[in-house]
């Protein structure tokens, strides 16, 4: 027989203690607050956008290549003054069909895309957040990124760097999550989607070397090969190689075909192998990206040092593991690379916001008093940090009202500082933006002092975002120093109608987007002196000894070299006009007669 069930009475048992805030698992705000968060963040990225040309170097490029593209109608082989292989099409595709679909002014539609790109970036930052760490250093981490000057400028700026950066965050985040399941496969499905999208936008070498090498390193501290092995074959390798050709051989077997060795020599050679070994562009030191990081992911980077120790210590565990190595091993890679570009690192961006924000929220564990000092001594100097945008504003307005300003030697400053209506305007708005961080500061000071650094942090971010939100009602001012459309109209408005137009030596796209719409625009490469028959000697002058009227807009420096090398065609190169291009550049308008 069973011995009988005895209850134990009422007064004899032990309590149940309800669970209380510091035995339940952090959590973050719910899905519908990032939700909100996230879109408004991506209005105050998208911002007066439309008031921005396209400044230099890039945009100008981009928004004549996906201008071509949608014009001519060929969609497979993307032009810039003839065939541009450089780049893969994606980042032309989404710009041009776009605004093919809504016809909105290219300002707008071109940009679109990019940031819905930084939208998308943010979201799957709060995702991995979530995932690996908690909801609150997710939600941290998506204001973090925000935030940070380089990210906020170039979401909405017409290139691909932003594009190819989401994408390999897509992949790195989807292969990380799906070797974390054994039985959800299809998280891998995004991954490899992913890399086609970088494949197809920058470079399917360059994401798949940055995306399979940090998957690599985190999988072999976790586990060694053992760990790499089982990771590797989560990720459905064979089978998601094969979904990642599907989608991205078409368009190259399409453009070989068409173009053939030009392909190979323009896309494998210059695009690849010369810009990773010797780029005869973007050259750059080896600690260029570590001077780059200092002014581009301001004002986190006071946070930075206690971030990578905070990541460093703790590679145990699986999100400090998967954002530190994620963000050194691709920090590493582009460093080892020839050509760099600030526009590369984004890539690491999303890491290093990760262990900032777990820098902030860390409690369980103390590895160094060299933390608490990077995390609570730093934050000290949040206040003063907060007040100097009232004092740089100040002095602007007392060199302004001073006349101070007017002997700057330079005639777009000039006619800017001439508009006194605008220019008490933004001085208004400047005072009263600093203003606001003003009072702010003193709010992070209380808050400093109390040791809520986490309060303080979201402080700081929002502070950070409400200054770069206010500079973009200054894009009006700045288009004359950084959009080649006022030199290039200002050029162009010297021509009769029908005249020939030519531009030489390098290729500016700026002549090209803003000059080649009304005037059929020739580029002559340069002119060779080794022999009388070069074929870019011949071409100049047969477009300089034309009998009609023929222009040719060329830089001052481009212009001295040509009248030297080639005194017989001084006669044909009539200075008629000139206008600066940038802060150095100065474009020179020429005619025949």
């Amino acid at each position: 027989m069973q011995p009988p069930i005895v209850s134990e009475p009422p007064e004899t048992r032990a309590p149940t203690k309800p669970p209380t805030q510091a035995t339940l698992p952090p959590v973050g705000p719910r899905a519908l607050t990032v939700a909100i968060f996230v879109l408004g963040l991506g209005g105050l990225l998208f911002a007066n956008s439309w008031k921005r040309d396209f400044w230099e170097p890039d945009e100008s490029l981009f928004a004549q290549v996906s201008r071509t593209m949608e014009a001519s109608g060929n969609w497979i082989v993307p032009q810039c003054s003839g065939v541009f292989l450089d780049l893969p099409p994606l980042a032309y595709w989404l710009p041009a069909g776009l605004h093919k679909l809504t016809g909105l002014d290219p300002r707008v539609a071109y940009r679109i895309p990019i940031t819905l790109a930084a939208v998308a970036s943010l979201c799957l930052t709060y995702v991995a957040g979530k995932r690996l760490f908690d909801g609150r250093i997710g939600f941290l981490a998506l204001w973090i990124q925000a935030s940070t000057i380089y990210f906020f400028c170039r979401s909405a700026w017409l290139d691909d760097d932003l594009i190819f950066s989401a994408c390999v965050q897509l992949a790195i985040t989807a292969f990380t999550f799906a070797t974390r399941s054994k039985d959800r496969f299809w998280l891998a499905i995004p991954g490899w989607l992913g890399l086609a999208g970088a494949c197809l936008s920058k470079s399917g070498l360059l994401a798949a070397g940055l995306v399979f090498g940090s998957l690599l390193v985190f999988l072999f501290i976790e586990g060694g090969f053992t760990a790499v092995r089982q990771g590797f074959k989560r990720i459905r390798f064979l089978p998601g190689l094969g979904l990642f050709t599907v989608i991205t051989a078409p368009w190259f077997v399409a453009v070989a075909f068409e173009e053939g060795l030009q392909f190979w020599t323009q896309y494998l050679l210059n695009g690849h192998f010369f810009r990773i070994m010797s780029s005869p562009v973007d050259a750059r030191p080896p600690y260029f990206y570590l001077v780059t990081l200092l002014w581009a992911f301001f004002p986190w980077t006071l946070f930075l040092p206690a971030g990578l120790l905070h990541g460093k210590d703790r590679l145990k565990r699986h999100g400090e593991r998967f954002a530190f190595v994620w963000a050194l091993f691709m920090l590493l890679a582009l460093t080892s690379i020839s050509a760099k570009k600030p526009g590369y690192l984004l890539v690491i961006w999303p890491p290093l916001s990760l262990l900032v924000a777990a820098a902030f929220f860390e409690t369980r564990e103390t590895f160094s008093v060299w933390e608490d000092l990077l995390r609570q001594g730093v934050s000290r100097a949040l206040p003063a940090l907060l007040k100097t945008p009232l004092i740089l504003v100040l002095v602007m307005a007392g060199a302004y009202f001073g006349g101070h300003l007017e002997k700057v030697p330079d005639e777009r400053v000039q006619t800017l500082l001439a508009d006194r209506n605008s220019m008490n305007w933004a001085l208004g708005l400047a005072v009263l933006a600093s203003g606001v961080l003003f009072v702010v500061s003193g709010r992070v000071r209380k808050l400093v002092l109390a040791k809520e650094v986490t309060r303080s942090a979201y402080e700081l971010a929002c502070a950070a975002a409400f200054l770069l939100f206010a500079g973009t009602f200054f894009f009006a001012a700045a288009n004359p120093f950084l959009s080649g459309r006022t030199a290039v109209e200002k050029l162009a408005s010297q021509l009769p109608p029908g005249a020939a137009l030519a531009m030489y030596g390098r290729k500016r796209s700026a002549v090209s987007y803003y000059a080649g719409e009304d005037h059929a625009l020739l580029h002559l490469d340069y002119a060779g002196t080794r022999t009388p028959d070069d074929p870019g000697l011949m071409r100049l002058q047969e477009h300089l000894k034309q009998p009609g009227a023929a222009f040719t807009i060329t830089s001052r420096a481009e212009l001295e070299i040509l009248r030297a090398q080639f005194p017989s065609l001084g006669a044909h190169l009539i200075e008629k006009a000139g206008a600066k291009l940038g802060w150095h550049e100065e474009l020179v308008l020429l005619g025949n007669h």
